[in-house]
């Protein structure tokens, strides 16, 4: 019988150390990886309840205002935008054709419930006359 030397026993405990590792790192980042699956779902329509199809949404970081991700409604108005999990803001942009109203929906948290979107019709208003409390000062 051969009693394993001093390399031998090196070697095995590498292995282990080694293997242990491997096992911590991957419990430390496995819920990185499940993070970043999760979606912001939803439908967006009109006042009439007609969905509204290419509205752009937009998945807004609150802390840094940077968009984390960005899709467009299908024909159906549904979207699906894939971002990892935390609270968005997440604005929804018509065509400026259709002349309904951008919104933006906060502390959104990915991964719950699908949104119900209803834009409005945009109003516009027009002023004509002359409002006494401005003044303008002209300088050449």
């Amino acid at each position: 019988m051969r009693v394993p030397g001093a390399h031998g026993w090196r070697r095995w405990i590498t292995a282990i150390v080694v293997a242990a590792g491997l096992v911590l790192t991957g419990v430390v980042c496995a819920p990185q990886a499940l993070a970043a699956n999760s979606t912001i779902t939803g439908v967006v329509e009109d006042t009439s309840g007609t969905p509204q199809a290419d509205v752009t949404v937009n998945a807004i970081d609150p802390t840094t205002d940077a968009t984390d991700a960005s899709t467009t409604t299908a024909s159906d108005g549904t979207f699906t935008v894939s971002v990892n999990s935390g609270t968005y803001n997440v604005e929804f942009i018509p065509q400026s054709s259709s002349g309904l109203q951008s919104y933006l929906a906060s502390d959104v948290i990915a991964g719950t419930t699908p949104l119900t979107v209803i834009l409005k019709t945009a109003t516009t208003l027009q002023l004509q006359g002359t409002l006494p409390w401005v003044s303008v000062n002209v300088r050449s």
